[in-house]
């Protein structure tokens, strides 16, 4: 849609449109095996995660998942545990890495794990959060 968009306009801008990006992987996206491979060696790297929580942080961030855990060898130096699988090193990434602002940010928007998590894991985001400004 966006090409086709870009196509109709450029012309009128007198711009020339650019390469299309239908080929280009989103970040993360360039997975060297097959996605469901790709989630073993997840599980095999990183097993404290456990099976639910590798997949679903395989599908959100690919590739981008070995920066993010680059230095984790165990469930304690994902930081604290917020409920719901989320744990500070990914919050904090996606502060860092992604510009979330705020608990709802994270839990609906960038992650879609407040449709599972009760509000307890939102208010220890949102204190989490007040501290990391204060």
């Amino acid at each position: 849609l966006a090409e086709t968009a870009m196509a109709k306009i450029a012309p009128l801008l007198g711009v020339v449109a650019s390469r299309p990006t239908r080929v280009r992987p989103l970040p993360g996206g360039n997975l060297p095996v097959p996605f469901d491979a790709f989630v073993e060696r997840v599980k095999s790297q990183w097993p404290f995660l456990g099976a639910l929580r590798a997949e679903r942080m395989a599908r959100a961030y690919g590739t981008r998942l070995a920066e993010m855990l680059n230095d984790v060898a165990s469930q304690a130096d994902l930081g604290e545990d917020f409920g719901a699988g989320l744990s500070q090193r990914e919050v904090d990434w996606l502060i860092t890495q992604e510009w979330a602002q705020s608990a709802d940010d994270i839990l609906n928007r960038r992650t879609k794990i407040g449709l599972v998590a009760g509000p307890e894991t939102r208010n220890r985001i949102t204190t989490y959060l007040k501290g990391r400004t204060a």
